[in-house]
């Protein structure tokens, strides 16, 4: 017998029943002691996922002397501790349109769970966050 093909159920699991992925938001404004995330998804049972993200922040009042903005993809596998993919930050005393981006590639397995959040510590400066997570699901 010949094969003209890969055999199995999984060959191409990429490539079998694909759905594209948009989780994200438009700008958002973060003052002060508080926080905010632009996007959360989840991979559902039987599925996996190849996510981009790219999130940035811009400081829309100028931040105080000791506060901070911090800006963090945060990645929550199945039955396992929260991580950070990636984190940047801006010090106190920045100025007005000053930002910071982060954006890369993050892979999924059923149940695991992507977060971009911005956070800032109390004080008189605000921040935008925009942007969100783009790419596919597959079945596993």
């Amino acid at each position: 017998m010949r094969l003209y093909g890969p055999v199995g159920a999984r060959n191409f699991p990429a490539d079998r029943n694909p759905t594209t992925i948009a989780v994200g938001t438009g700008r958002l404004s973060v003052a002060g002691g508080g926080s905010s995330n632009s996007g959360v998804y989840v991979a559902p049972a039987g599925r996996r996922a190849v996510l981009n993200y790219d999130v940035e922040q811009t400081v829309t009042a100028a931040l105080a002397a000791g506060q901070n903005a911090n800006l963090t993809i945060a990645f929550t596998p199945s039955g396992g501790a929260q991580t950070t993919v990636a984190e940047g930050g801006l010090p106190g005393a920045s100025a007005i349109g000053v930002t910071k981006r982060l954006s890369g590639t993050v892979q999924l397995k059923p149940g695991d769970q992507v977060t971009g959040l911005l956070t800032l510590t109390a004080g008189a400066g605000a921040s935008d966050l925009a942007g969100g997570l783009q790419g596919v699901e597959y079945d596993s």
